[in-house]
């Protein structure tokens, strides 16, 4: 008796990610919607990282959508995360173009 294995939609699209290194990168950004596309540039050209509400200002959107964007361009990796810790609190999410 054979079995049949589900795949669910976000882990394919979390393995096809992983394959996403340069090459591949041109495209993961053909299926980003036109707004999506504006941040891996502006983070290329940002002198520091920035957060979901300067990446929402810059955009002209809500700061849930743009942390929804941001979320998904680290996850095809055409951008990292990093967290900053303060006193107190939870971490300041920082977004900023890949390091290759």
């Amino acid at each position: 008796m054979f079995t049949r294995d589900i795949a669910y939609q976000e882990t394919v699209d979390t393995l096809y990610g992983l394959l996403c290194g340069p090459a591949v990168h041109q495209a993961c950004r053909r299926r980003l919607t036109v707004t999506m596309a504006q941040v891996p540039e502006q983070a290329r050209t940002a002198r520091h990282a920035q957060s979901a509400v300067e990446v929402a200002k810059q955009l002209g959107v809500s700061r849930a959508a743009a942390q929804q964007y941001l979320a998904d361009l680290v996850r095809r990796g055409l951008l990292d995360l990093s967290l900053n810790y303060g006193a107190a609190g939870p971490p300041e999410h920082r977004y900023h173009a890949p390091r290759r």
